[in-house]
């Protein structure tokens, strides 16, 4: 099934509603018609309500998953069993999160059979939260039990999308380059260290407190020393690719190259901060860093593809906003400040993919993610509450199968319920289909600790541009 053309979306635009019913009335309509239920969430038993998507899907080599909320159980536990459908009945061999490229080296490692511990394995290797999800503790050991089957011999890997650190640290994913060039070289290595050893401290920015990281407040003298190191060690590891692939292997290689590579993504991003930013600026003057981030991870979804090979097929999870095909503007309480998006990551993937892509975005009319406090929910005729008059209560709906009354409607801003922020977009040229639940929970228990709830608050509020 092939996405439409524009010629049909806009053919279509003109296209009445039967009998003069209401667009939104002829789309619930379809909507009952044509949704697929999703009879459980969690992986295990039987298939069957999953089979739809075999149609949805395709031969489409990517699928991209986006979550409605940051924080949710639902759509971590629907990735879950998604991806364990498309491995075992559709042949995929990967999954990329919005984690950090480098961190995710360590997880591959691991779900691929190397030493170490679950808990160590996945404190270091998930970024930005993921590692406190227990449904992401979960998917990595169904991976590693997977792969020691000798029955599956192509074995599934795991990879990080985002930029290092999501992307609050430079540091550790330089130093791995450095790394990997310092046992081939050792002195070169020391040599390009020793270039910013004084700012070495000072390349982390703490998203999650009141004092950003010292980063923002280096000079742009000190940040061009930088930049001009990181290029150097890209071209380092670039000149010698053949030499060290060979003393190596072209896979040990591949990796150390693509930190540096990683490293100067972080770079780039953090360049783009206004000299002396802090988190309660807000989004004020931060296009060009989200621009930059949502590129980044573009490019490391090429560069994933490229390491699965011709016969990969690829599973993409991340928030919705940064997966979808189409611009996008938030608002953002308290000030609900409307900010139009730069393009994401799902634009450049649409644009360069074409029906190689098939992007399916989460959806749900309620949430109570935070103990003590009262849930929110979709506004009155939103695409969200009619889909809850629906039955049941979660489904997959494929919106290039609707007629041209709905297509027209959908042709239309909306308002997608996100909590926080409210996302206005064009909903049938950002996703084919989508998954909905009724409603989301937290994906990680609630405790007495009151740190733990803090914690949780920020994740559930955390915003996913």
């Amino acid at each position: 099934m092939t996405r439409r053309s524009e010629r049909d979306r806009q053919s279509a635009s003109a296209a009445p509603a039967p009998g003069g019913e209401p667009p939104d009335s002829t789309f619930a309509r379809w909507a009952r018609e044509n949704a697929h239920a999703v009879e459980h969430l969690t992986p295990g038993g039987p298939d069957g309500d999953l089979e739809p998507l075999r149609a949805i899907i395709g031969r489409a080599p990517v699928v991209s998953f986006g979550e409605g909320l940051h924080g949710a159980a639902e759509p971590l536990e629907f990735r879950n069993r998604l991806f364990r459908f498309l491995v075992e009945k559709m042949g995929f061999t990967a999954l990329a999160i919005e984690s950090g490229i480098t961190e995710g080296f360590v997880v591959n490692r691991w779900v691929l059979g190397g030493p170490g511990e679950l808990g160590e394995v996945v404190a270091r290797g998930f970024t930005a939260g993921f590692d406190q999800m227990p449904q992401n503790v979960e998917l990595v050991r169904w991976m590693r039990e997977y792969n020691a089957d000798p029955a599956h011999r192509r074995k599934v890997e795991f990879y990080g999308m985002d930029v290092p650190g999501s992307p609050d640290d430079m540091q550790g994913t330089l130093f791995v380059a450095l790394d990997y060039l310092g046992a081939r070289d050792a002195e070169l290595a020391r040599s390009l260290r020793a270039r910013i050893e004084d700012l070495a401290p000072k390349l982390k920015l703490d998203r999650r407190s009141d004092a950003p990281g010292q980063y923002t407040e280096l000079g742009q003298p000190e940040r061009d020393r930088l930049t001009g190191m990181i290029a150097d060690v890209v071209a380092a590891l670039a000149i010698r690719e053949n030499e060290y692939a060979r003393a190596t292997s072209g896979h040990e290689f591949e990796l150390a190259y693509r930190a540096a590579v990683a490293a100067r993504q972080v770079d780039d991003y953090l360049r783009r901060l206004p000299i002396g930013w802090k988190p309660a600026d807000g989004v004020q003057g931060l296009a060009g860093t989200v621009a930059s981030a949502d590129r980044a991870k573009a490019d490391n979804v090429d560069w994933i593809r490229r390491q699965l090979g011709p016969e990969g097929r690829l599973l993409l999870f991340a928030h919705r906003d940064h997966l979808a095909g189409s611009m996008s503007t938030i608002r953002i309480p308290p000030r609900i400040a409307a900010w139009t998006l730069p393009p994401m990551v799902g634009m450049y993937l649409r644009r360069r993919y074409g029906n190689d892509l098939v992007t399916i975005g989460h959806l749900f009319a309620s949430e109570a993610l935070r103990r003590g406090e009262p849930g929110t929910c979709a506004s009155a005729g939103s695409i969200e509450a009619l889909l809850t008059e629906l039955y049941p209560s979660t489904f997959v709906l494929d919106l290039r199968t609707a007629p041209p009354p709905v297509v027209s409607w959908l042709a239309t801003s909306h308002e997608l319920f996100g909590v926080v922020p409210y996302n206005t977009t064009i909903p049938g040229e950002a996703y084919d289909a989508i998954f909905f639940s009724r409603q989301v929970g937290p994906a990680i228990a609630w405790t007495e600790d009151q740190d733990d709830l803090e914690r949780q608050k920020q994740l559930s509020h955390k915003n996913p541009a």
